[in-house]
């Protein structure tokens, strides 16, 4: 038991991040499970201020999956929970950075407010552009895929 207790609390400092609070631009960096992006937003979508300027880094090679509960299988059909593609009500911009855009992206969102760059110097300047100033409050969530607050990880859960 104590191996476990002491693999709980690991987990909690590499599965979890701190809940940004003042911020310009959000950047959600996907690493871990790259091809499937949108995960990110899942996960933190509830957690984004109003009005933000949000990064995706999404730089996988072998660009997006379709998730096989709720991913889209053509224009308005899915899986199971699949949602049909909608605006990003709190977010100002999704602009995602990946050397490897697509022509229809696996992501279950609008395509009015996002933009794919390729080149970070390029996502550095939409950023500046959109927010109107240089001077910019960054977030960044380092494994916005697999991590979650810290709040949500409070409630230890016991093997049965």
């Amino acid at each position: 038991m104590a191996e476990y207790r002491l693999g709980v609390e690991n987990a909690k400092i590499v599965y979890s991040s701190a809940v940004p609070e003042d911020y310009d631009v959000l950047v959600l960096n996907v690493s871990s499970k790259s091809n499937e992006a949108c995960l990110a937003l899942a996960a933190w979508g509830q957690y984004i201020k109003p009005g933000v300027v949000v990064i995706l880094i999404a730089d996988d090679p072998r660009g997006q999956v379709t998730h096989y509960a709720y991913g889209k299988f053509g224009k308005l059909r899915g899986g199971t929970i699949f949602n049909p593609p909608r605006p990003l009500e709190n977010i100002r911009k999704l602009i995602i950075y990946s050397r490897y855009p697509e022509v229809d992206p696996q992501l279950p969102i609008a395509a009015e407010k996002v933009e794919w760059i390729r080149d970070w110097d390029e996502v550095l300047e939409e950023a500046i552009s959109i927010a109107g100033r240089r001077d910019l409050r960054a977030a960044i969530i380092p494994n916005a895929d697999i991590q979650c607050p810290g709040d949500v990880l409070l409630h230890e859960r016991r093997p049965r």
